[in-house]
């Protein structure tokens, strides 16, 4: 009994709970800071006129996942575990470099409305300062002081990662990479939704218990091992204090997948392009639990078999049944599965002004070039605003 009771503990370890905290956290921001992204962006395209605007939608189409993408993903994945497996101490120098030059990018769209609100407080009353940039020609990128407070505390992260290997560092440039690939890769409809995730699901099946008939061991376990010894930021892991020596691991593929869906979920429920209905909870709401309930259902499991699990085995099943069942029986599973474009770029012309500059934090944005206002009550584009700065 108390070897039981030990056992599942597990449940009770605040390893486990930050673990889900930091997943859910993940997978909840990265759509909302999209959101924030794209208007960003639309609002740049009707400043600047149609070269901005072909530049935005160019940008927007490129980030859509395709039926051929999510078909060759796993097999890419597969290529690049199988290389991991037999030569990870061998290019070692190379993934660490791919790995720097990911996190430098991810850290950078993380961190910069944090040093963009910093900057504006502490130079409210030195305009020059906080209003300076250089927009560097050929090259999408513009420098300006929360540029460089960003660049700061982003190579701060990644000096304290790569000299201490701590947790920490660790886990905040794992987040950063995981939330970065949910915001600017996007899935348009649940029809490739369900072609990604259920091939990746068949992709974590065979690689955690089937390869071990081809390989004589676990490929997927045998990689896990090296990865979390040598901190490299593709697992967010936490250590127990039930189990000396340990720690709760959970891979960025089974945050940033079910993720992928779920943002998708995120625009399907804010859109105003199509209608569906307010009964009952959304989709986006639906499948969080059933995130969370994946999630439970892969820490029982791995208390039960004692081995390690593969969490996409529970996760996909927990977020895309309840979705498709309650689609099905709301009449709107042909609507959901392919809906029409959830966030069309609005069209600009060459010459046309741009939009008056806000008077106030809880102003309400034009959703389009045409006038209409934001359909959002005042109410929830203030709060917006306030969680976003």
């Amino acid at each position: 009994l108390v070897a039981m009771a030990y056992e599942w503990s597990v449940f009770l370890e605040p390893a486990t709970f930050a673990l889900l905290a930091t997943a859910l956290g993940a997978i909840m921001y990265a759509p909302y800071r999209a959101k924030l992204f794209d208007a960003d962006m639309k609002a740049a395209a009707q400043r600047e006129g149609t070269s901005s605007k072909g530049d935005h939608q160019h940008n927007s189409e490129a980030n859509h996942v395709s039926k051929v993408m999510a078909i060759s993903m796993p097999v890419v994945g597969s290529i690049v575990l199988i290389l991991l497996f037999y030569f990870l101490s061998k290019i070692f120098v190379i993934i660490i470099i791919f790995i720097c030059l990911v996190s430098l990018a991810s850290l950078n769209v993380t961190w910069y409305p944090l040093s963009e609100y910093i900057v504006n407080r502490a130079f409210a009353s030195h305009a020059r300062i906080r209003d300076w940039s250089i927009k560097v020609p050929r090259v999408d990128l513009v420098l300006s002081v929360p540029f460089f407070l960003t660049m700061i505390i982003a190579l701060g992260q990644m000096a304290a990662w790569l000299f201490t290997g701590h947790w920490i560092p660790t886990n905040m440039i794992a987040v950063s990479i995981a939330i970065t690939g949910m915001m600017f890769t996007r899935i348009g409809s649940m029809k490739i939704a369900f072609i990604l995730l259920w091939l990746f699901f068949i992709y974590d099946v065979f690689w955690v218990f089937l390869s071990h008939f081809i390989f004589g061991t676990s490929v997927m376990l045998s990689v896990a091992g090296p990865v979390s010894q040598l901190s490299l930021p593709l697992v967010i892991a936490y250590p127990r204090i039930f189990a000396k020596y340990s720690y709760s691991l959970l891979g960025l593929g089974d945050i940033v997948l079910p993720g992928l869906f779920i943002s998708y979920l995120y625009r399907l429920k804010s859109s105003t392009a199509i209608q569906l209905s307010r009964a009952g909870l959304s989709y986006y709401a639906i499948a969080l639990i059933g995130y969370v309930t994946g999630f439970v259902v892969t820490i029982a499991m791995l208390v039960v078999i004692q081995s390690g699990q593969p969490a996409l085995l529970y996760l996909v099943p927990g977020i895309f049944i309840p979705v498709t069942i309650v689609a099905w029986r709301r009449g709107e599973l042909r609507t959901v599965w392919s809906p029409p474009p959830l966030d069309p770029a609005p069209d600009v012309e060459q010459g046309q002004a741009p939009p008056a500059e806000l008077s106030s934090p809880t102003e309400t944005l034009p959703s389009e070039v045409g006038g209409n206002e934001d359909p959002r009550p005042d109410d929830e584009v203030e709060v917006a605003t306030l969680l976003h700065k």
